[in-house]
């Protein structure tokens, strides 16, 4: 399995209870969660997916051989950067990579590259700063295709 920061650690849905707390006890250092998914703010559909900044999430995401698209729209906090990056699990090499260029709307990222028929890693990430003069600068995404 590919490693990505020295630990992977996938939050999913079933964390969401565990929100602002430490999770995955059976993991060396703790992680804390900085993803949630949650239905107050999102582009379409029932929920999207919430992030504080340094959050990643991580999906394995299966690919058939030939030409691949993979997009995600992603809201980006005032001060930081979201970002979506295809990893070959394999060679651990990022086959592509997309970040937002705006700001506080709706943006679609979009990652193309020639796969092979297997399945990829696809991270889900907020570069930017926790907090800004006390607010939080949360990141959203929602509708990976």
């Amino acid at each position: 399995m590919a490693e990505y920061g020295g630990t992977l650690l996938v939050i999913t849905k079933a964390d969401e209870p565990f929100r602002g707390q430490f999770v995955g006890a059976d993991i060396a250092g703790l992680q804390y969660a900085r993803a949630w998914f949650q239905s107050a703010f999102k582009y379409s559909g029932q929920e999207a997916l919430k992030m504080a900044a340094g959050g990643i999430y991580t999906i394995n995401y299966g690919c058939r051989a030939g030409a691949a698209t993979i997009t995600v729209r992603a809201w980006a906090p005032q001060y930081g950067k979201l970002g979506i990056r295809v990893v070959d699990p394999d060679t651990k090499d990022t086959v592509g990579e997309a970040v937002t260029t705006t700001t506080q709307a709706w943006e679609l990222l979009t990652v193309s590259f020639t796969a092979q028929q297997k399945v990829y890693l696809v991270m889900l990430f907020h570069g930017g700063v926790s907090t800004l003069v006390g607010t939080p600068q949360y990141g959203y995404f929602d509708d990976l295709v």
